[in-house]
């Protein structure tokens, strides 16, 4: 909902933004598994419906959301592993 309100203002740009914060708080507060599940489902949302074409499941033709979609998935992994370090 979040990144829908920024639409406006971001349009096609950072379609990945307001998920690191979803994968990180749900690796704190979960650890690995509610981590993983936040990743995949954050970006089945951004890829479907903030990525161009946009409202299709398509993987991004761009390079940039290439490069987005590449370290949304790094990062989001390594809080996933953090989370389950920290035994949460």
């Amino acid at each position: 909902l979040l990144r829908w309100s920024l639409d406006p203002l971001l349009a096609d740009h950072l379609p990945f933004g307001p998920f690191f914060v979803v994968a990180a708080a749900a690796a704190w507060l979960g650890g690995l598994r509610p981590a993983l599940l936040a990743t995949v489902l954050g970006l089945a949302v951004a890829v479907s419906f903030f990525v161009p074409p946009r409202f299709s499941f398509g993987l991004p033709s761009s390079g940039p959301h290439l490069v987005g979609l590449a370290m949304y998935v790094l990062v989001s992994l390594a809080f996933a592993g953090f989370g389950d370090a920290l035994g949460t």
